[in-house]
């Protein structure tokens, strides 16, 4: 436990120990600056309850840098300092807060602290404690939600037949309460989650969309505003109100064409859009990977995404929100509108069974039936590489063969769906 005379510039340029280290200031007794093994850095100061040598001696954070600079954190435990010496205890005040909060309130700092780390789902998360969650716990006290509570709150989502996002729900929750107990371990003495598995048994699915089903999608997707059908007196009748919006119909065409995830779609930004070079870059905080994905945009995506932005009337928005959510503060569409408006086209195109998701694997068969290899394809999906080479020595981007073969097929989809001539199209082999 080092004593060092902190300065800004030694704060800032510290490095990780293999051990979390407490660096104490000598301008500030009783100030230290903690540095952990993955680099985050936090001021505490260490008092002692009672005054004299002889009180009980506790640790107080003070807040994290770089938030919280050096001359702030000095500035504040002065302060704390004097009212200490008056017998203030902030720790125990602290506490006695915190005892009083309820779900919604640590709710709250877990969303925060989410976006804080870039976590990508923080908003898709925090609309599911919002809509499921905190309507059954909201209100009570962490250590008073017991298993009961779970099973009640999965119970009622299984009422209304869903099944993948229950699991969700579940994980979503128990993350909620491991990180409570990590955070404030005074707060709740055993994770309510624990012992408990996921209500539903989940295998990889396995569905592919047929050339057929794709062609009867996509036709849908450009009639869904306009749908024709028969009243229940057997007249016909044409649906003056649109099924699906414009926007999300173009976020599922974009899915259909990029293999990108949902939430990688719907929560995408203008800026992160560059027509003239054709591309969408994902910055790494928004990706599964947590690396950055460039994505090139074919002649088609370019397109869908340049009516997007027109749509959007200058927002900052790939996708905005209808403007009564966004006066709530949630800027783009929801990551389940796709999944919502996806089951009112299937039944105008005559399909059943098909998941947002499949799109992704529809798009990775697609490129491999074209002659692209798995490197590619990986490549495309952004997903992970595996083995040593791949993780550590492999650092191609595949730019140049991502953007064939997602022009490749583009071209393909516009064959299938019947935009382009049968055969404007030759199946591009990976390599050459």
């Amino acid at each position: 436990m080092p004593k060092v005379a902190l300065n800004a510039r030694y704060v800032e340029t510290i490095k990780p120990e293999d051990t979390r280290v407490d660096y104490w200031d000598t301008d500030t007794v009783g100030l230290c600056l903690r540095v952990t093994p993955n680099g985050v850095k936090t001021w505490a100061i260490k008092y002692r309850v009672g005054g004299g040598r002889t009180g009980r001696q506790r640790r107080f954070n003070l807040g994290r840098f770089p938030e919280m600079k050096l001359a702030d954190a000095r500035e504040r435990a002065r302060k704390l300092f004097v009212r200490i010496t008056d017998g203030y205890d902030p720790s125990a005040d602290r506490e006695a807060k915190r005892a009083g909060d309820d779900v919604q309130a640590f709710a709250g700092r877990w969303i925060d602290h989410l976006r804080e780390k870039g976590r990508a789902k923080a908003d898709s998360w925090e609309r599911t404690l919002q809509n499921d969650v905190l309507p059954i716990i909201g209100r009570m006290k962490p250590a008073e939600v017991k298993r009961q509570h779970v099973r009640q709150i999965m119970d009622r989502m299984k009422k209304r037949g869903v099944t993948i996002q229950t699991n969700r729900t579940f994980e979503i929750v128990r993350a909620m309460f491991r990180w409570i107990g990590r955070e404030y371990d005074d707060v709740i003495t055993a994770d309510p989650t624990f012992g408990m598995q996921k209500p539903f048994d989940e295998r990889a699915r396995e569905r592919l969309v047929t050339d057929d089903e794709l062609r009867a999608i996509w036709k849908a997707l450009d009639s869904v505003r306009e749908v024709k059908g028969r009243s229940r007196a057997g007249n016909e009748f044409t649906a003056s109100k649109a099924l699906v919006t414009e926007p999300v119909c173009l976020t599922i065409k974009l899915l259909i064409l990029t293999g990108q995830r949902s939430s990688e779609v719907t929560q995408a930004r203008a800026a992160e859009i560059n027509l003239e070079a054709s591309t969408w870059a994902l910055p790494a905080e928004r990706t599964k990977a947590s690396r950055q994905h460039v994505i090139p945009l074919s002649g088609k995506a370019a397109e869908l995404v340049s009516r997007a932005i027109e749509l959007g009337g200058g927002s900052e928005w790939l996708f905005p929100a209808p403007f009564k959510i966004r006066k709530k503060g949630d800027g783009a569409i929801s990551s389940t509108a796709p999944n919502h408006a996806l089951r009112r086209v299937l039944k105008v195109a005559g399909v059943e069974n098909v998941t947002i998701h499949d799109f992704r694997r529809l798009a990775a068969s697609g490129i491999a039936r074209l002659g692209f290899g798995g490197d590619v394809i990986g490549a495309v999906l952004n997903h992970a590489g595996k083995g040593v080479t791949a993780k550590h020595y492999n650092r191609h981007k595949y730019e140049m063969e991502k953007r064939r073969a997602l022009e490749a097929w583009a071209g393909e989809v516009a064959r299938l769906v019947g935009e382009a001539p049968a055969g404007n199209v030759v199946p591009i082999r990976g390599g050459q």
